[in-house]
């Protein structure tokens, strides 16, 4: 398995079960070997299988991280078969004991939960400490939303403490360890659904949707939220990142952006990347627009989708524009799907924020500019962030009275975009399904929507960085949406077929297709052509995936294009 994390030993502390299971998922599927230290060998013979299950290698050391001479044992004894380059610090507890409860069962858990968050961490990163320095390695701290913010639940004082401890270690270790080349992060989790959790999840409902209330992605997170981040920080695409903390916590309020752009400007940062919201963005920016001394400017690297109607000289705009993914759309759905009509009804829908709204925005001046005469917006619906439930009462209602003939999905996040994909193809008002494209609909969101019946005849509008040229695989890439000459046709038997691509331009900006389920041992035939951009030999390239097939099946055409 080759990927991001290729040649690495990275060893991951609680790898045994939730967060820290799904870390080691993720880090042998870049690539790396993964040795799982943890108390209970049950769940690290759970997370070996998995690891193993999917081609990778994984290995078990048992571990107490608040036991200082057995910390110093195993590393030693890892040391033998290689020095790891990766720590993962993720072994926790926390305790639901009110600090005003009685005296010795609270000092029992202040105790507890500090030789194991806090102390735990001190033990683990010393034993492994020269492995790290050899290897100029990358240690990741798992921290907490509570690592800025207390809480009203019971016992917060200990947990919150013991979090805001290994935010500080993270940053003293980042400034100390820098000049050998060790880079010391943090991520910064919200709510995580995991086993352990669980009952005080089930018991503590109200707790649970005080999360939510400040929660603008409007759900708990899962282990594989916090595995994306952890990937990037042990990565090299993190290669000048030290001293931070990654927050994955489905986005919490705008002002709290605002306060830590303050507090990063404060301390001499330079360079801020992250934000997810477009909201949580506008705060950070100007913020550092209204904070600059004359000294320094720091810069917010912006890295998702963005409405374009922003312009600062302390933002890096990294996502794509709603014209980007809108034009290539339209201009696919005028000659694919809308042949024929007089003037197309479209509606569109999305989160009530500031992304959604610019965006439909834009949408509405491109089809006047361009489209005036193939597309009509008939409607738009925006549904808080904090209530999904609006989609069935208010969105579908509402589309099913405009009778669209296309559906522009601004949605983002899994629960908004599940209730509507499975709300809309559950109660079609037509005998065809609606076309629907959508704009920020992740893989992830793909894989985990409740009902897969509903995806066959989806839509997905991407960006892609086109410009980018180093690697075989990205040109490659972008040759297949240059191509002409005649169409590609491929044969496959198998299940769950997949089109990578059915449309793209110059700047790699693409519209993908999921395809219907093929029953195992059926021939399906699918066509596919591109436009030429420039005369010369060019090349389409299609890659058709499947459970059944080891190796996915690549198929190539060549065509010779004269001007």
């Amino acid at each position: 398995m080759a990927g991001l994390l290729k040649g690495h030993i990275a060893a991951v502390t609680g790898g045994g079960s939730g967060i820290g299971q799904g870390i080691c998922q993720a880090y042998a599927r870049e690539g790396a070997r993964v040795i799982v230290l943890d108390t209970n060998p049950d769940g690290a013979r759970e997370t070996i299988s998995l690891v193993t299950q999917a081609g990778g290698e994984a290995s078990f050391a048992k571990l107490d991280v608040t036991d200082r001479e057995a910390c110093k044992g195993v590393a030693a004894e890892i040391a033998k078969s290689g020095n790891i380059s990766i720590l993962v610090n993720n072994a926790g507890i926390n305790r639901r004991t009110p600090f005003v409860a009685d005296a010795a069962a609270v000092a029992k858990d202040w105790d507890d939960i500090m030789s194991i968050n806090l102390d735990g961490m001190f033990n683990v990163t010393r034993a492994f400490l020269d492995q790290l320095r050899a290897t100029k390695g990358r240690i990741v701290n798992i921290g907490s939303i509570q690592s800025f913010v207390h809480v009203t639940w019971p016992n917060s004082a200990a947990y919150t403490t013991s979090k805001h401890g290994v935010l500080g270690l993270t940053r003293a270790l980042a400034a100390e360890l820098g000049k050998d080349g060790v880079r010391v992060n943090a991520i910064g989790p919200g709510m995580i659904e995991t086993r352990i959790n669980a009952e005080a999840r089930a018991k503590n409902p109200d707790m649970v949707a005080n999360v939510m209330r400040h929660t603008p992605l409007g759900r708990p997170g899962k282990p594989e939220d916090i595995a994306g981040p952890a990937v990037f920080l042990a990565s090299d695409l993190s290669s000048y990142v030290t001293g931070s903390i990654v927050m994955a916590d489905g986005g919490s309020e705008p002002a709290q952006f605002a306060r830590e752009a303050r507090r990063l400007v404060g301390d001499g940062c330079e360079v801020i990347f992250g934000c997810w919201t477009s909201s949580a963005r506008r705060e950070v920016v100007q913020t550092l627009e209204k904070h600059e001394d004359g000294k320094h400017a720091c810069v917010l690297f912006y890295p998702v989708h963005f409405e374009g109607m922003e312009d600062s000289s302390h933002a890096v705009y990294l996502g794509s524009l709603p014209d980007q993914q809108g034009d290539r759309a339209l201009e696919f759905a005028r000659k694919e799907l809308t042949r024929g009509k007089a003037k197309a009804k479209v509606f569109i829908v999305g989160g009530d924020y500031v992304y959604p709204r610019a965006s439909a925005e834009v949408l509405r001046m491109m089809v006047e500019a361009r489209f005036a005469n193939d597309f009509e917006i008939v409607g738009q619906s925006f549904v808080p962030l904090k209530l999904p439930g609006l989609i069935e009462r208010d969105v579908l209602p509402a589309i099913g009275k405009a009778r669209p003939d296309l559906i522009i999905n601004l949605f983002a996040g899994l629960d908004m975009n599940d209730r509507f994909v499975t709300g809309m193809r559950h109660h079609e008002t037509k005998a065809s399904p609606i076309p629907i494209f959508n704009f920020s609909l992740s893989e992830n969101d793909l894989q985990n929507m409740n009902d897969q019946d509903v995806l066959p005849g989806e839509y997905m509008a991407c960006s892609y960085f086109g410009s980018i040229a180093a690697s075989r695989e990205n040109v490659a890439f972008k040759e297949l949406f240059r191509a002409d000459g005649k169409p590609l046709t491929k044969k496959v038997k198998g299940n769950e077929v997949e089109l990578d691509g059915i449309s793209g331009d110059e700047n790699g900006v693409m519209v993908f297709r999921s395809l219907p389920e093929i029953a195992a041992g059926e021939t399906a035939t699918f066509t596919i052509s591109g436009k030429c951009l420039r005369p010369g030999n060019q090349h389409l390239r299609l890659r058709v995936a499947s459970e059944s097939i080891t190796e996915p099946l690549i198929g190539e055409e060549t065509a010779t294009v004269t001007n």
